[in-house]
């Protein structure tokens, strides 16, 4: 697995692995990925291609909470640093081909959907001191379910019944995964739900974006990885939160923060978001609990217990194979 060998460099040593990596050059290639794809007569390119994004998406995303611990930073901080070096990764790349970075061309989704972003990190990391981090993890993950509910109502999306079957199964399990039971309704729990709908939000604005403006990926996320950093300032300096004040080690732990969870993780979703509704492709996220757990296990040591990983493995199934079989109903439609 490339992204664990990846995680065991940089715990090793940290700052030569980011010397090493070149994220602009690796991003200029990922979306020209040549390999098999069968469309449509819709021109649907979710093929094996998509399905490779889709577990690089679900490995990148699962790290994020061991480079959070690695960090010794504040929650505030990896929020406001992983998104304004991720965004700035991407104006790197734009700068690349030629093509700048304007404020007049900000659109009102931009704005929505960094807001929600912004917002998602905000009330998610602090529900983390308030409530046990699996409750917060689960309550929070199942913004797919919101997505679904938001585009049955407000945009009259069709589910297949595969899609319905498949996130509902795929929640219970993770509840079954996580051990939840007596939830109690608190300042924590209100929290991680408020976290959810703002990511159903986030994402709902890039699937607008991507589907029905066509804006290409790079310019999407980098306006509005920029303006949720610019937000995530903002509410850490009504706070009073330490942004800036830490170890060159901690620098480094951002920077794989933006590079890995962000660049690999959201910039993947919101790249196949132009070809199915968000409910869809944000399905993956179900399994970052799993995803997490087993990466903490493989690199820094972490124990896991067994019925957890045939929990996991059950989960990842049923999410890849909702995917898989939603998408080919969607396609013959």
């Amino acid at each position: 697995m490339v992204l664990v060998r990846i995680l065991q460099e940089l715990i090793n040593s940290p700052q030569h692995f980011v010397l090493k990596m070149r994220p602009w050059a690796i991003m200029s290639e990922i979306f020209a990925v040549n390999v098999p794809c069968y469309e449509s007569n819709r021109g649907s390119v979710f093929c094996f291609k998509s399905l490779i994004l889709v577990v690089v998406v679900w490995i990148s995303i699962s790290s994020a909470s061991i480079l959070v611990l690695l960090s010794n930073a504040s929650a505030e901080a990896c929020a406001f640093w992983r998104l304004l070096l991720s965004s700035l990764i991407l104006c790197a790349l734009r700068l690349r081909e030629g093509v700048g970075m304007y404020f007049w061309k900000i659109k009102w989704y931009h704005v929505i959907a960094g807001f929600s972003l912004a917002f998602h990190f905000i009330f998610w990391m602090r529900s983390l001191f308030i409530i046990p981090v699996y409750i917060s993890t689960l309550l929070v993950t199942m913004y797919p379910l919101y997505s679904l509910l938001g585009e049955i109502l407000f945009l009259h999306y069709r589910p297949p019944r595969v899609q319905i079957i498949g996130l509902v199964l795929s929640v219970a399990l993770l509840a079954l995964y996580l051990n939840i039971e007596n939830l109690v309704l608190n300042e924590g729990v209100i929290l991680a739900l408020l976290g959810g709908v703002a990511c159903s939000i986030y994402f709902e604005m890039g699937g607008y974006a991507r589907r029905i403006v066509r804006e290409d990926t790079l310019n999407y996320t980098s306006y509005t990885y920029m303006l949720s950093a610019i937000f995530v300032f903002l509410y850490a300096f009504s706070q009073r939160i330490e942004l800036f004040n830490y170890s060159l080690k901690t620098y480094v732990y951002f920077a794989l923060l933006a590079i890995i969870p962000m660049i690999f993780g959201h910039t993947l979703i919101n790249y196949i978001l132009a070809h199915y509704p968000a409910s869809l492709v944000t399905m993956i996220s179900l399994g970052e609990p799993f995803g997490a757990g087993l990466l903490a296990y493989l690199v820094i040591g972490q124990a896991i217990e067994l019925r957890h990983v045939l929990y996991g493995v059950v989960i990842i199934s049923v999410v890849f194979t909702t995917i898989s079989a939603t998408t080919r109903r969607i396609e013959n439609r």
